[in-house]
């Protein structure tokens, strides 16, 4: 699968370079569009407009990573 291999990619490069990955696909689980408390925008389709809507991550789930990522900085 492509998010597979990107993600070991970036995990490999983040290792090399010595940096850190913070993984929001880990952190988002249980919160996809259709979850009780979604962290992304689900699918809308609109009339009129191109029928492909991305996903994107709301404004609970960017605040949550966004904690996440502050905490990591702080070690």
């Amino acid at each position: 699968m492509t998010a597979d291999r990107l993600a070991q990619l970036t995990t490999e490069v983040a290792k090399r370079n010595g940096a850190d990955v913070l993984r929001a696909s880990t952190l988002s689980r249980a919160h996809d569009a259709c979850a009780n408390q979604p962290w992304s925008n689900g699918f809308v389709a609109r009339p009129g407009v191109d029928p492909f809507t991305p996903y994107h991550p709301n404004l609970t789930g960017m605040t949550a990573i966004a904690g996440a990522l502050d905490r990591q900085l702080e070690r």
